[in-house]
């Protein structure tokens, strides 16, 4: 669900939800899923995290276009995702395969994919509305321990936008994210066997991930930013109660000009959203979106925890409005 609007010049992330997502999917009942390994049956792309000893792997020796990432076995590391509506790129593709230099890796996710068309019977490329994520630990349990207590498991932060911009005839920074941890769509842990008595070396069944690449919040034109900075000026990248424009929101003559848009006496966020809905094509705002339609090239990152997982795989299923 969105607001139409014209994406313009700076992305904020200003609402605070807890989203807990369960869309239908298509080609798999729910029950299936749960008698088989919970992925869902369907077209989708496959992103293998695996972890590993970064001090034995500097600099990196794996090569980038795959469909594989390599990040800490035992610690924290980013993953970086990337999209591009104006691409051709029609297949997830890994950019940077390595944290070892930096903690991040970096994936290209694709907007369009490749279908084959019942009537034409040709090959037809389509835009993708966005992605059903699922994910599940693979490889040895455990930690290589004997405690059900130690079980590997790995840990994922939602997905933050870093950068985002539209491609007209020349490319349009959009500015900074604002007004950090105001969104919040709630870590999601994995664990080698989700049962801590657990034996034996099956593999645990997927769960989705979607919420953590969905986004709640507005896109906000830049010339709405005219609160300035007291040392130099320059507007300071925030969209908050100060930008709100003076005014007689009270509509009482006795009362000096103030920013309480709602008029209900405390000079808070509603007041923010308030004002914001009212300015047309200069802000947008997005409710449970998938993330990377909130511009033409988005860039996000999310915190990835890991304590012993050899192997995570991701899938991403496309669906289509």
């Amino acid at each position: 669900m969105k607001k139409k609007g014209l994406l313009i010049t700076l992305t904020l992330a200003m609402v605070i939800q807890l989203i807990i997502a369960s869309p239908v999917m298509a080609g798999k009942s729910p029950e299936v899923i749960a008698k088989s390994n919970g992925f869902p049956s369907g077209m989708h792309f496959n992103l293998n995290i695996h972890g590993h000893d970064l001090s034995l792997d500097d600099p990196c020796t794996h090569e980038a276009g795959g469909n594989s990432v390599f990040i800490d076995e035992y610690g924290t590391s980013i993953i970086e995702y990337q999209t591009n509506k104006k691409s051709s790129l029609t297949e997830l593709t890994v950019t940077d395969p390595c944290a070892s230099a930096d903690g991040k890796v970096s994936v290209s996710l694709p907007m369009k994919v490749v279908v084959f068309n019942e009537d034409t019977q040709l090959d037809e490329t389509i835009a993708v509305d966005g992605f059903y994520v699922y994910g599940r630990i693979l490889g040895k349990p455990q930690n290589g321990k004997d405690d059900p207590q130690d079980r590997s498991n790995i840990i994922f932060s939602p997905n933050m936008v870093t950068d985002a911009y539209n491609l007209d005839e020349e490319m349009v920074a959009l500015g900074l994210i604002t007004w950090n941890a105001t969104y919040y769509a709630g870590e999601e842990a994995f664990y080698r066997f989700e049962d801590p008595d657990a034996k034996g070396k099956g593999n645990s069944k997927a769960r989705e991930m979607t919420h953590l690449f969905e986004f709640t919040g507005w896109v906000v034109d830049a010339s709405l930013d005219t609160n300035r900075s007291l040392d130099d000026g320059i507007p300071d990248g925030i969209i908050d109660i100060w930008d709100v424009p003076l005014g007689d929101y009270d509509a009482n003559a006795l009362t000096p000009d103030n920013r309480d848009f709602d008029n209900d006496g405390n000079l808070d966020t509603d007041d923010v959203a308030a004002w914001l809905a009212t300015q047309g094509d200069l802000a947008t705002q997005y409710i449970d979106e998938w993330i990377f339609n909130i511009a033409d090239v988005v860039t996000t990152e999310g915190e990835v925890v890991n304590d012993g997982t050899k192997l995570f795989q991701i899938r991403f299923y496309p669906y289509f409005d």
